[in-house]
């Protein structure tokens, strides 16, 4: 067990995190973010806790507002909510003394760093299956998990039932407002926005991605401070085999930036 740590976002909700690793303001912190509807004791979150911390990289893992032990409803959720979480844990680390900081995030938790990254100063972020564009990807995953006529629903009455996890024989749902879609809208991730960030973004993909095609990942191919890592075989989840290939890519391009030889 690491040292819980909480934080208190604008909308005066407690956001749940954990230390690990043996942090010390002087070395360098990872901060770790989840995907849409999970929480930070997910499998990816807590193998890239693992595998940094035993590199000798200290990392403190979070719940977004209306996730796992934090405070907010999940209705509630937007990209734009997810950045501001994560610059106000940033600013909190470095009000008390960190000053390496770096970021690691899945999925929606990649989304988030992605924008983060470009407002924020960090040392250096690994995105795994982020999604720079999350108009089409939300659509397909709703029709999928929903039915066709389910985005169209979820439109008309401004709050639809989002499937956590549709591979799992019970499906659990959580509701959540169509302000998810509309605040994504305004929050997408182009290729010129590529030239306000500000820390090098290295982004691991899943060329079998069924949720977001690896060629929006791609069209970020060679612009300024981001580097690619399309995986072979790959899915979003890297469940079929790749996980710990996925995980070096990551972690490797961390220690490059934060923990030099």
């Amino acid at each position: 067990m690491g040292e819980e740590v909480f934080f208190r976002n604008r909308n005066g909700h407690k956001l749940w995190g954990e230390f690990s690793g043996n942090p010390a303001p002087d070395g360098p912190l990872v901060v770790l973010a989840h995907g849409l509807a999970q929480q930070s004791e997910h499998p990816i979150i807590t193998g890239l806790e693992q595998a940094l911390n035993g590199e000798g990289i200290a990392t403190v893992r979070f719940d977004f507002a209306g996730h796992g032990k934090s405070e907010g409803d999940f209705a509630d959720t937007t990209l734009s909510g997810g950045v501001e979480d994560t610059v106000l844990v940033l600013r909190v680390l470095k009000e008390i003394g960190y000053q390496h900081l770096g970021f690691a995030g899945f999925s929606y938790g990649g989304a988030v760093g992605l924008r983060v990254a470009a407002q924020y100063p960090l040392k250096a972020a690994a995105l795994v299956s982020a999604v720079p564009d999350y108009k089409e990807p939300i659509k397909r995953y709703v029709r999928f998990t929903q039915g066709s006529k389910a985005f169209a629903n979820w439109q008309e009455t401004g709050m639809g039932d989002y499937v956590v996890d549709p591979t799992v024989v019970e499906r659990e749902t959580r509701p959540l407002r169509f302000s998810f879609y509309t605040d994504a809208e305004q929050q997408v991730f182009t290729p010129e926005h590529a030239q306000q960030l500000q820390c090098p973004v290295h982004l691991i993909h899943g060329r079998r991605d069924p949720l977001v095609r690896a060629a929006q990942i791609e069209a970020l191919q060679g612009k300024p401070r981001i580097t690619l890592d399309v995986i072979p075989g790959a899915d979003h989840s890297y469940s079929n085999g790749t996980r710990d290939q996925m995980m070096q890519s990551a972690v490797g391009f961390l220690m490059k930036y934060l923990k030099p030889s």
